[in-house]
C-alpha cells in the first residue's frame, strides 16, 4: 500500500489529515502494546470480517485460518467470517486460542461454540447507500495476535491518540533503540532519540503510525 494512500482516505472520513510518523524497524511485534490498547484502520467500503482481514489488514491466508482463533465484533463471539459484516461504527477484537473451557467455548467453528448461542454474533440488517463510504474500524489484538499481526497492521497504517504513542516510545529500553531505522513526521526526518525525550511535537491528537519496507528518506 502506498504510503498516502491510508492518508488520503483518513482526510475523506475525518476532513483532516492526522500527522504521519512514518519509520523502519527490524521488529515490529515491538510495538504489540500499542495494538493491545487498540487503533482505528480506515477502510474504503463495508467488506464481510475475511475480507477486512486479508485485504485491509493484510493478513495471510494461513495465518486467517490457523492463527486467529477468536473473533469478536461488536462484543459478538464470530463463527462465520464470510456472513459477519465490518461497517461503520464496528469494532473488532483478534485473540489466538485462549485456554479452558472459555477459550474453547468462544474458539470461531468449535465444538463448544453451541454453548454460547445466545452471545454469538447474529446476521445484521442489510447494508444501505448511506454505508458505502469510507470509515474508520475499531480494532484490539489481544495475547500472541498482537506479535503476529503487528508487522501487517503497521504496513497498512494504524491511528493511534498522540498521548498513548508518546508515552509508549518514551518508556522503550534501549533494546527497542537499537532496532529503530530512520524516521520521519510529516515527511520531515526526527532523530530517534526526540522520542526518548519527548522532544518531537506532532500537531494532530492523533498520528498515524506507517512502518515503511524500505528506508525513508534522509
Amino acid at each position: 500500500m502506498p504510503s498516502t494512500e491510508p492518508v488520503d482516505l483518513l482526510s475523506r472520513i475525518t476532513g483532516a489529515a492526522p500527522s504521519l510518523l512514518r519509520f523502519t524497524h527490524a521488529q515490529p511485534n515491538q510495538f504489540e502494546i500499542i495494538l493491545q490498547a487498540g487503533f482505528a484502520l480506515p477502510v474504503e467500503r463495508p467488506t464481510n470480517v475475511y475480507e477486512f482481514l486479508r485485504d485491509q489488514l493484510g493478513v495471510p491466508e494461513e495465518v486467517i485460518q490457523q492463527r486467529i482463533q477468536t473473533l469478536f465484533l461488536n462484543s459478538s463471539p464470530v463463527d462465520n467470517l464470510l456472513t459477519a459484516q465490518v461497517r461503520p461504527g464496528s469494532t473488532l477484537a483478534l485473540s489466538g486460542a485462549l485456554p479452558g473451557l472459555l477459550g474453547a467455548t468462544m474458539r470461531r467453528g468449535g465444538y463448544y461454540s453451541r454453548m454460547r448461542e445466545g452471545i454469538s454474533y447474529k446476521q445484521d440488517e442489510p447494508l444501505t447507500e448511506e454505508h458505502a463510504k469510507p470509515f474508520l474500524v475499531q480494532v484490539r489484538l489481544y495475547n500472541l495476535m498482537a506479535r503476529d499481526l503487528a508487522g501487517y497492521a503497521l504496513r497498512r497504517g494504524i491511528l493511534v491518540p498522540k498521548d498513548r504513542l508518546c508515552e509508549f516510545l518514551e518508556q522503550q529500553p534501549p533494546a527497542f533503540w537499537m532496532q529503530f531505522g530512520q524516521c520521519e513526521l510529516d515527511e520531515k526526518p526526527i532523530p530517534t532519540d526526540a522520542f526518548h525525550q519527548a522532544a518531537w511535537e506532532p500537531c494532530t491528537e492523533t498520528i498515524l503510525l506507517l512502518l515503511a519496507d524500505s528506508p525513508v528518506k534522509e
